[in-house]
């Protein structure tokens, strides 16, 4: 089938534009160019470079500072782009902290920045890469670490040449990208993309339609030059040396505006900011579930993203947030929807952060502080350990603050606006043992910096990865109704996940039945019959969604 399609006018804003989406476009062209995310129109890579894929995930494993596997190791995953990709990696980044179920040894870090486009990220020399390394510095990860990332990227620059050559352009921009990647983080082992998501509310010629709709056709045909064998992306070490990490197709994000593609997705006017070009809450969500239902789905990811036996992720939010005004040192800003924090004599912002850790089952192989943050945070913010956690978040002003350790816990480093601050605390939450832990944050720029509070419904919060509770599981047969019964210890907890398999592997759960047990009981009707083996997992997780 062949697809006859017009290109939308640059200029013009519209809420659809007639293109398909390359996944429905299969061995359909636009302009002459095949559709699909792969080659023949498929949206599943070819065998071979399936297998490659399967190999390269196998080699992800938890590795300490060095590289070297180790079980007590972590595993880096990083997102990489500009500042769209920034804000739809910290709704992923955030909801994946929270996913009891995924691999706590899994260390998510949004590496993307805003105003950097691929013309930039291409040049090594440009800033944006010693901000990253800051960023992965402070996150308590080391370049040998970093084994997996998701790149969105696009000109930062109006493109002048015409399709495809601008998107031929901007192949070859990402591919010296992916090259600077695997030159920096040497155990990166797969690279997946995404491209733009809906342009054409904009009428700028640089971000509108079907610019965006484009950009999808510079990832499918840098991956498939890697499937051609290309030496400058060779990333089977049987074919020579080893230049780039596999690359794939993560979830492709556009769609025809108001109209919804095969799986529903629609982008509506409303899901944009007011320049109709960076994502507003509802698109940064959209995203955010794509991707999160990629990484927890894909073939190539099952293994690493699952849940591991030794350890349970715990994410804690703050109990107590305030900011410390120096302008006004005897007032409280304990319940306001922001954290502010800004450098200056008699005019600095400071914030504290209280959590309760009591419940937490023993000391953390890794813990990040993860914020949110609403404007470009220039430099900072930096955390630093309070010892006395006998605050008060509605009386505590700047009079009155209890002393902060002078030592930064880690070097402050810039982050973009509406994007997800890390910072890791694993040393200084492993030496403060009495079950809680305060924290100040400062910066060193004289810009107003400010992030959402816990009054602002996005709390700063703790992501733990802390020694697994195991549940003591009694299994008996009950033959009346056909069942296996399931009891164990309570562990406090107001519910339970059961998940059932015919293996015990993560491959094999990965696809397990899944059924919430609000009690320490779980009567699994119809399981017994003869010759057939089941394995059961039960989590404590909290009440059903």
């Amino acid at each position: 089938m062949t697809w006859l399609l017009l290109a939308a006018a640059p200029a013009v804003a519209a809420d659809s534009t007639g293109l398909v989406p390359l996944t429905e476009l299969g061995t359909g062209t636009y302009q002459g160019f095949e559709g699909g995310l792969y080659p023949g129109g498929a949206n599943t890579p070819p065998p071979a470079h399936r297998a490659l894929a399967l190999s390269a995930a196998a080699s992800v494993v938890p590795r300490d500072a060095s590289g070297l596997p180790d079980p007590g190791g972590l595993i880096g995953l990083l997102g990489v782009g500009m500042s769209n990709s920034a804000q739809e990696f910290k709704v992923f980044e955030r909801d994946a902290d929270t996913n009891v179920r995924r691999n706590a040894q899994l260390v998510l870090i949004n590496g993307a920045q805003g105003g950097v486009g691929a013309e930039r990220m291409a040049d090594p020399a440009d800033p944006y890469w010693s901000v990253l390394d800051a960023r992965i510095a402070a996150s308590e990860l080391s370049p040998a670490q970093v084994q997996v990332c998701w790149i969105k990227q696009a000109f930062g620059t109006i493109p002048t040449a015409a399709f495809p050559d601008h998107a031929l352009a901007l192949r070859d921009d990402v591919a010296e990208i992916v090259r600077q990647l695997k030159a920096r983080f040497p155990n990166l082992a797969l690279c997946y993309l995404s491209t733009r998501i809906y342009g054409g509310y904009s009428d700028r010629v640089d971000r509108g339609e079907p610019l965006s709709y484009e950009t999808g056709f510079a990832v499918r045909w840098l991956i498939e030059q890697q499937i051609a064998g290309d030496p400058d992306l060779n990333a089977d070490p049987a074919q020579g040396p080893v230049v780039a990490p596999v690359l794939l197709w993560g979830p492709y994000l556009w769609a025809d505006g108001v109209v919804p593609r095969a799986d529903g997705l629609t982008y509506l006017r409303d899901d944009l900011e007011t320049d109709a070009v960076h994502p507003a809450p509802g698109a940064e969500r959209k995203v955010g579930d794509l991707l999160l239902r990629f990484f927890g789905a894909d073939e190539t990811t099952r293994d690493w993203w699952a849940k591991t036996v030794a350890w349970d992720l715990a994410a804690t939010s703050a109990v107590a947030d305030a900011t410390l005004n120096e302008a006004v040192p005897g007032s409280n800003f304990g319940r306001q929807p922001t954290l502010r924090l800004r450098a200056g004599a008699g005019q600095e912002l400071r914030v504290l952060l209280r959590f309760d850790l009591s419940a937490q089952s023993g000391p953390p192989l890794h813990a990040k502080l993860s914020l949110r943050n609403a404007v470009d945070t220039g430099t900072g913010p930096r955390a630093h350990h309070v010892a006395d956690d006998g605050w008060d978040e509605a009386t505590v002003t700047w009079d009155i603050a209890p002393a902060i350790d002078p030592q930064p816990i880690a070097p402050e480093t810039s982050w973009s606006r509406d994007s997800s601050p890390s910072i890791g605390v694993t040393a200084t939450l492993g030496a403060d043992t009495d079950g809680l832990l305060s924290l100040a944050l400062l910066t060193s720029g004289g810009s107003l910096q400010e992030l959402i509070s816990r009054e602002g419904g996005e709390a700063p919060r703790l992501v733990l990865a802390v020694p697994t509770r195991f549940i003591t599981v009694f299994v008996e047969a009950d033959p009346a109704n056909d069942a296996v019964v399931l009891t164990w210890n309570p562990l406090g907890d107001s519910g339970y996940d059961v998940d059932r398999a015919d293996g015990p592997t993560p491959t094999d759960f990965a696809d397990a039945l899944r059924r919430f047990a609000p009690s320490e009981r779980f009567d699994d009707i119809g399981a017994l019959s003869d010759g057939q083996s089941w394995f059961y997992l039960v989590t404590a997780s909290g009440p059903p969604p």
